[in-house]
């Protein structure tokens, strides 16, 4: 019997989340289907945490073993990136996805975003005044 919500990962985990068929399997067209669709599934949420790795890199060192803390860390930095276009803060600059056609797999590359640009160096300076001027 078939619960009616599964966790699905890529290849490298164990069956105990629902995983692609490997090639040594004798693989039938339901089965070649399964294969298919999944990386689909799974290059989505990729790319969704490489968005907030790419806002939120202190989320790359985060240590934390219970996974409800990580889970609400999580849903926080959801929060903050959906507010962001609000008050203008985009992420396009920070993440390049590179589509690897031969395993049909999307790559999330994050951008170095240390590298200073006008409109950063800009912004600095007019908090750094803002700030200034709210301390006389």
């Amino acid at each position: 019997m078939c619960n009616t919500i599964h966790i699905i990962a890529n290849g490298a985990y164990p069956l105990r989340r629902l995983t692609p068929y490997t090639n040594n399997d004798d693989v039938t067209p339901d089965q070649r289907n399964v294969n298919h669709l999944l990386p689909a599934n799974i290059d989505v949420i990729e790319r969704a945490f490489g968005l907030l790795l790419g806002r939120f890199r202190r989320l790359k060192n985060l240590k934390t073993v219970l996974v409800k803390t990580a889970v609400i860390i999580i849903i926080k930095c959801c929060v903050l990136h959906n507010a962001c276009p609000v008050h203008h803060e985009e992420i396009d600059n920070f993440i390049q996805v590179n589509e690897n056609l031969a395993d049909n797999q999307g790559t999330i590359h994050v951008v170095d975003i240390e590298e200073n640009d006008a409109k950063g160096v800009l912004k600095r300076h007019i908090i750094a005044r803002n700030i200034a001027l709210a301390q006389r």
